[in-house]
């Protein structure tokens, strides 16, 4: 039960209605009766009735007089945020290097779990080798004329040349950025701009 200031009568007529709820819900589970249910159910409406209007009274007057740090605490506290801690620590870079340790072993302990055929995890390289991109197919005309005609049809005032431009002059745009595309692909140099 909170703790409200100036309620003690409150939290007495709280702790009765709970009991006569309790007494009638305990009365109509040994009787079955539908007049013992219907006195069960007025005290329960009424119980909880109490049980709000106390609780609103109490954040009420709680968030009146809280500044707006201790406002956010509140809410955080009714909406089971709790606020993350830290482990105890003597400084922190003892707690950084403790956590980087902690990731470390765990990230040793996964490599040794998997399959055979990956390096040791101490030793230099221990990054399984992925596999390279040296060569590239070249595309061809057909390719780029395709991937144009899906492109979508609107365009922006930034592109250097509109989308709409582009599809009525394709046959004309085709054969050079074909030539652009492949030369990159082959040399490995994209143009930054």
């Amino acid at each position: 039960m909170m703790s409200m200031p100036g309620s003690m009568r409150t939290h007495d007529e709280i702790h009765q209605a709970r009991r006569l709820r309790r007494k009638l819900e305990r009365r109509w589970r040994k009787s079955q009766l539908e007049i013992d249910r219907q006195a069960y159910v007025e005290q329960r409406n009424a119980t909880n009735l109490l049980i709000e209007h106390s609780k609103q009274v109490y954040y009420k007057h709680e968030f009146q007089n809280a500044d707006c740090k201790a406002i956010f605490k509140k809410v955080d506290g009714l909406l089971n945020k709790t606020t993350k801690q830290l482990p105890v620590h003597d400084s922190a870079k003892d707690l950084s290097n403790d956590f980087a340790t902690y990731f470390n072993d765990k990230i040793k302990a996964i490599y040794l779990s998997l399959e055979d055929g990956l390096t040791d995890p101490n030793s230099e390289g221990s990054v399984p080798s992925s596999p390279s991109l040296s060569e590239f197919d070249l595309l061809s005309e057909t390719d780029i004329r395709q991937m144009i005609n899906k492109a979508a049809k609107k365009s922006c005032l930034l592109d250097p040349v509109p989308t709409w431009f582009l599809h009525e002059n394709i046959d004309s745009f085709v054969p050079i950025i074909t030539q652009i595309i492949n030369g990159s692909l082959s040399t490995g140099i994209f143009p930054s701009s």
